[in-house]
């Protein structure tokens, strides 16, 4: 569908899903700070990040019934507010509780966006490069946000500069997603898929557990770093610096397809001529 592939429409892709993986890409931080914030041992910062982890998981496995039944607008419109709300009360929480709440709003309002960010750029024509630029605006604006916030302008910063950085990011990326279309693609593809199910299944299956170790791992990367008696501003830059190395790889995926693509073509043409 020609309409989808349009600059403000991979825009509004590329700004829901900021939105949608913002708080996870600088929870190492965010974490970290709200341990030192309310004096929280390894159990309570790890029900820190698990409540967020735990809606955000909830969320995103109910996409499977509403994603083609509901207006993604006012789906966006809904998850945008819940992202913000959650914000603000783990921001001015008085207790770790009060903040586990908040950062599960956050989670479940950022669940919301992210399957609709995912399910508009599989309906593109050209969803290789909409999903490349979507995949890399989410690694590029963490990164900028962790360099950023290990300089001097940001020395010493606190959870309340941390919050109100990302409340900020996530307002943005609302006003980004003005060209968010109201639906996708109303039907399925009508050509059959060449691939086994169950080995499709299987493969999310096998995704869906690396990336639980992943962000089991990546959570905490920060309260490692204090055990190891790290510098904060090395590890933030370090944090930074692991996400500025997989946006290259999103666009050159990217255009490894295409010319893999024009490759097959070329050799296909010499090989009718030949013939």
């Amino acid at each position: 569908m020609a309409e989808l592939d349009r600059p403000v429409v991979i825009l509004a892709a590329s700004a829901s899903g900021v939105a949608s993986v913002i708080v996870f890409a600088m929870l190492p931080i965010l974490s970290g700070l709200m341990a030192d914030h309310y004096q929280l041992d390894d159990v309570q910062t790890g029900l820190v990040a698990s409540s967020y982890f735990s809606a955000y998981a909830l969320v995103s496995l109910a996409s499977l019934f509403w994603i083609r039944r509901f207006n993604w607008r006012k789906s966006a419109l809904l998850g945008f507010a819940g992202l913000l709300a959650g914000m603000i009360l783990a921001w001015m929480a008085a207790d770790f509780q009060f903040a586990s709440l908040g950062l599960m709003i956050a989670g479940a309002g950022a669940a919301l966006l992210f399957p609709i960010s995912l399910t508009l750029v599989s309906d593109m024509d050209n969803s290789d490069r909409g999903y490349a630029i979507k995949l890399a605006a989410e690694q590029l604006v963490p990164a900028a946000l962790l360099f950023l916030l290990s300089s001097a302008l940001f020395a010493g910063f606190g959870l309340s500069t941390l919050m109100l950085t990302l409340f900020f990011v996530v307002l943005m990326s609302a006003f980004a997603c003005y060209g968010l279309p109201a639906r996708g693609r109303g039907d399925a593809p009508d050509e059959e898929s060449g691939g086994s199910g169950w080995l499709g299944y299987g493969s999310l299956l096998a995704l869906a557990l690396m990336f639980s170790g992943f962000a089991g791992i990546w959570a905490f990367l920060e309260r490692i770093g204090v055990e190891n008696d790290f510098d904060p501003e090395f590890t933030t830059t370090w944090l930074g610096g692991g996400l500025d190395c997989l946006w290259p790889w999103a666009l050159a995926g990217s255009l490894v397809r295409g010319q893999t693509a024009a490759l097959s073509a070329a050799c296909g043409w010499h090989g009718s001529r030949r013939a």
